[in-house]
């Protein structure tokens, strides 16, 4: 596998990365892309990390966060071989705070996106 710098992070990261979106399928449209069960995700994660990819994607409006609980059960015992990427912006509740990209939204989410997937 190839590996590129991050930025000035001293992090390397994979060329490839690997992408959680059809985690979970807890809506009509993520179902479409994929329903993904736990079983499935630590099986894919393992074919990643065994072929060197240590990029992970996801975000909090993938399936409603399901994506990262599933993804942080995938990793289980693994987590220090692997990055986690996750974006914020979609809604992931009803209220006006809810989604998009202010300093509030963005610091709730990220205060999940740690907290789901077990990492925090």
């Amino acid at each position: 596998m190839e590996y590129r710098p991050l930025g000035g992070s001293g992090l390397k990261v994979s060329a490839l990365s690997f992408g959680a979106a059809t985690f979970g399928g807890a809506n009509e449209f993520f179902k479409a892309w994929g329903n993904t069960d736990v079983a499935e995700a630590t099986r894919l994660i393992d074919i990643c990390l065994e072929a060197g990819v240590n990029l992970l994607d996801t975000a909090d409006g993938y399936s409603n966060g399901r994506s990262e609980e599933i993804l942080g059960k995938a990793l289980s015992g693994k987590r220090e071989r692997s990055l986690i990427s996750t974006k914020a912006y979609f809604p992931i509740g009803d209220g006006p705070n809810d989604r998009g990209t202010s300093r509030y939204h963005l610091r709730q989410a990220l205060e999940a996106s740690l907290r789901r997937p077990g990492t925090d």
